[in-house]
């Protein structure tokens, strides 16, 4: 109830706005209560529902009522119970104007399927976009999830900066892609890839991922099923 009525209770004229609900028993109320509310003419948008019980219902009526006037958005809904269709929703949502988005989905109930059609919902990101940012970690995308993403996001030709994050079960191991296949073999040393990994893995980790993606790579045990 505090969330929500915080959220009706925001100014119209606002042109920036930041709320953390993180760790909070924050539920669909309050998200459908800030779509109602949101200022018409905000440029910055972060909002923090980390750890809330905030479902696709809640993010489905968030994601239909960013505003046009939106150039920056951070949303945090990590170890949330949002699923393949409220995210489907935020990406069909965001302005076309929108050049800073970073949109934080660590541990949600997305699994392979859910990754294809989310990275055909991906076609739908604003052209305009400069940075991109995603964490996927915990989401169990899996390879071809992660290749059609990446297919969708090559289509965004504006990027400057991207950085997605995903990872595997038992992952112990990160490793930047980087722009240059030079700087992430230096990477792959510095981040405890197996002394006997063949290059040919990183290839096939920048064929999957492309460059600008941060991995985390399996435990020894499933490394071979991985790379």
């Amino acid at each position: 109830e505090g969330a929500a009525a915080l959220a009706k209770g925001l100014p119209s004229g606002l042109s920036r706005l930041w709320l953390d609900f993180s760790g909070c028993e924050v539920f669909d109320e309050a998200a459908l209560a800030l779509a109602e509310s949101l200022p018409p003419n905000v440029s910055k948008l972060s909002i923090s529902f980390g750890g809330c019980e905030l479902s696709d219902h809640g993010v489905r009526a968030l994601g239909k009522a960013l505003p046009a006037s939106l150039s920056s958005f951070y949303l945090d809904l990590s170890d949330s119970l949002t699923q393949e269709s409220g995210i489907k929703a935020l990406f069909y949502g965001m302005p076309e104007g929108l050049r800073d988005l970073s949109l934080n989905f660590h541990g949600c109930k997305v699994g392979p399927q859910g990754a294809d059609r989310l990275a055909a919902a991906a076609f739908c990101l604003p052209r305009a976009l400069v940075d991109l940012s995603f964490d996927f970690t915990g989401c169990k995308f899996g390879w071809e999830g992660a290749r059609a993403l990446q297919r969708s996001i090559a289509e965004l030709h504006a990027l400057k900066t991207k950085n997605i994050l995903y990872d595997a079960h038992g992952a112990d191991r990160i490793l930047t892609l980087t722009s240059s296949r030079e700087e992430a073999e230096e990477s792959a040393q510095s981040d405890r890839l197996p002394d006997d990994y063949d290059p040919s893995d990183l290839q096939r980790l920048y064929d999957a991922f492309g460059d600008g993606a941060i991995v985390a790579l399996p435990d020894d045990d499933d490394a071979d099923d991985f790379l």
